[in-house]
């Protein structure tokens, strides 16, 4: 195939995907992504050009000479390193632009319902290291199956809630890395509920005397197949203050699945080169979930039924590793990583607007019809003075 210079090749009706209020050359002097052309024409050339290197399989050298191909660029290799390494905090810019366009209009969750925001993070490893590199955030709408929130930190990151301030009324469900005292508190504070998994060791729980919640103790008065339903309390962090959050433990033996899980436990610690401990097997026995919803809102089988959702956070997250190769970088240099990261995820969030225009050619129901059905109650702080309805 023969291209012509400046050949547009669809950008024009991509480009149209930005939100209005984006101005890409405005934005690119505020970030010194693009101070002056110096072999690259605009702002939008060289967005082009770091979508082309981050998402495609060719190198720098192979990119410069695609660009000058095209009429987009006439610049070297060692030039364009140096234009997209400055470009890493702009092209984060862009994702935030992209997330914050794709948010629900306000009422936009009719009155009644949860918004379902699942929460994880997923390791990216660079080349030639041995060990992961990058830790990408995620905040998912489960609803609209789009991400609203993404952060990009090195590996020493650790994931928490607090790094996204939900909604008056969203439902934020998480795995255990998450069931921490201070995490479970900034979502209330929020006016949000919580779903987190428990594992045998996270946050401190109490009585609602204060006295210490026995958790061994507790777990061996369960039978197989049965469920529990506890009304425990999270302690304020020592430096935080506040009234302790009111909650619920919920504990469900694994039954004929629980020798599985104890397998699964075993080849966890062999992978990294451990033995597993007798209490990690205990626990693996046991589905434990830690909750601020009330009973009368959802039931354990609700409450269980709504964990199970979070795994569409990990499908979203293949579909980033496979359909835009985010996984799969060829750059070292840190800032040059990020600019590759960000560049894969502009165009996995342009992808995900696609995608919403294709469905609306479809027989759906109202945008929300996968909230769930939960009352939104009136926040109220969690004291072990006030009586736990149930």
């Amino acid at each position: 195939m023969t291209y012509l210079p400046n050949e547009d090749l669809g950008w024009s009706e991509l480009a149209e995907r930005f939100p209005t209020g984006l101005d890409l050359a405005a934005s690119a002097r505020e970030y010194g992504a693009f101070m002056r052309p110096r072999g690259v024409g605009s702002a939008e050339c060289l967005l082009r050009l770091a979508l082309i290197y981050g998402t495609t399989s060719l190198s720098l050298r192979g990119t410069a000479t695609w660009a000058e191909a095209k009429g987009l660029a006439q610049l070297s290799d060692v030039a364009l390193l140096g234009r997209l390494q400055g470009a890493d905090a702009w092209l984060g810019n862009i994702v935030a632009a992209l997330l914050s366009a794709a948010l629900p209009p306000p009422g936009g969750v009719p009155k009644g319902k949860r918004r379902v925001r699942l929460v994880d993070a997923t390791m990216i490893k660079a080349p030639g290291r041995a060990q992961p590199s990058w830790r990408l955030h995620a905040d998912y709408d489960w609803a609209r199956r789009r991400f609203v929130d993404l952060v990009l930190t090195d590996h020493h990151a650790s994931e928490s809630l607090q790094r996204f301030t939900p909604d008056r009324g969203d439902l934020v469900v998480a795995d255990r890395y998450y069931a921490k005292a201070r995490q479970l508190h900034h979502v209330i504070d929020c006016g949000g509920d919580v779903i987190v998994r428990r594992g045998i060791t996270g946050c401190k729980l109490v009585h609602a005397n204060g006295g210490k919640f026995d958790l061994k103790k507790t777990l061996g008065s369960v039978g197989a197949d049965e469920t529990l339903d506890l009304p425990v309390w999270v302690p304020a962090p020592p430096d935080g203050g506040g009234a302790p959050l009111r909650a619920r433990l919920i504990i469900r033996h694994m039954g004929e699945h629980a020798e599985r899980a104890q397998q699964r436990a075993r080849r966890k610690a062999a992978r990294a080169g451990q033995k597993a401990q007798p209490k990690r097997l205990e626990a693996a026995q046991y589905c434990m979930l830690l909750t601020s919803l009330d009973a009368h809102e959802a039931s354990a089988d609700d409450v269980l039924a709504l964990y199970r959702l979070r795994w569409q956070i990990e499908i979203a997250f293949k579909r980033l590793k496979s359909l835009v190769g985010l996984a799969d970088l060829q750059a070292k240099e840190p800032r040059l990583v990020r600019s590759c990261l960000y560049a894969k995820l502009i165009l996995a969030l342009l992808s995900e607007d696609i995608l919403q225009d294709l469905l609306e050619f479809f027989p759906s129901e109202p945008l929300y019809r996968a909230a769930v059905d939960l009352a939104a109650p009136a926040h109220h702080p969690r004291n072990p003075a006030q009586p736990h309805h149930r």
